[in-house]
């Protein structure tokens, strides 16, 4: 894992590595407005988000 900084390029607009989000994982659960949101990697590298 690199020490690079989240770009800011916007106040509303971050971009982030998703090696910083899940270092070591494959998943992780995201909560929203008290709702649990899993994001995982699939075997083929794409992302999935599921409620």
């Amino acid at each position: 894992m690199t020490d690079k900084p989240v770009v800011v390029t916007s106040q509303e607009e971050r971009r982030i590595q998703l090696q910083e989000l899940m270092p070591q994982s494959n998943q992780i659960i995201i909560v929203h407005n008290g709702e649990d949101y899993r994001l995982r990697i699939t075997r083929n590298g794409k992302l999935i988000l599921t409620k």
